[in-house]
């Protein structure tokens, strides 16, 4: 799963990280916004080192806001960031 075109109906922006938090891809609102790849990345690094503790291997995390969803999934050492509009 390279492409972030059409990963949700729903989506209004998507950014594809390698996992070093560069940006591979992007699209929509949020086309070359490092700002939220920086920020997902650090929350990424944080939530790892709670899971690290329980053995358990991370796969998708959803941030929920007023407006705004950021799905994000890590898969094969990258990370996919979808933003959907609620």
């Amino acid at each position: 799963m390279d492409s972030i075109e059409n990963l949700d109906p729903k989506q209004v922006g998507a950014l594809l990280l390698n996992e070093k938090g560069e940006i591979l891809k992007s699209q929509g609102r949020l086309d070359n916004n490092s700002q939220i790849a920086k920020l997902i990345l650090n929350i990424l690094q944080d939530a790892n080192s709670i899971i690290t503790l329980n053995r358990e291997k991370f796969v998708r995390l959803t941030i929920t806001l007023k407006n705004d969803t950021y799905k994000v999934i890590v898969e094969d050492s990258k990370i996919y960031i979808i933003l959907i509009s609620v």
